[in-house]
């Protein structure tokens, strides 16, 4: 298994569109594309992680997903990128579930 982490820094007023288009966008990649899901979370001093788990690099490496409108709102909210980590999974004990920002 491959596993990337993003990081950002969001501006504020765009926060709750971020976290809503990284869902659908989520959604959107593991259907046309084969990722094994992701997951958003928040540093305690504001930063944005994304954790984003794949079959492999290559599959990772061949998704291009269209969605401009998406990816131009998302370009929008960030204030600043980090560089991604590529990490390549050596023991895999996460627990299946999911649970949205709606399901509080």
């Amino acid at each position: 298994m491959f596993v990337v982490i993003y990081r950002w820094r969001i501006d504020p007023v765009f926060e709750e569109r971020f976290a809503r288009n990284w869902a659908v966008l989520t959604e959107r990649i593991y259907a046309a594309c084969g990722s094994l899901g992701s997951a958003l979370l928040r540093d305690r001093d504001g930063t944005y992680v994304g954790i984003a788990r794949w079959p492999d690099r290559e599959s990772w490496m061949r998704c291009r997903l269209e969605a401009p409108e998406l990816a131009r709102e998302q370009q929008e909210a960030i204030v600043e990128r980090f560089e991604p980590l590529e990490l390549e999974m050596l023991d895999d004990r996460w627990r299946a579930g999911v649970r949205s920002l709606d399901a509080g």
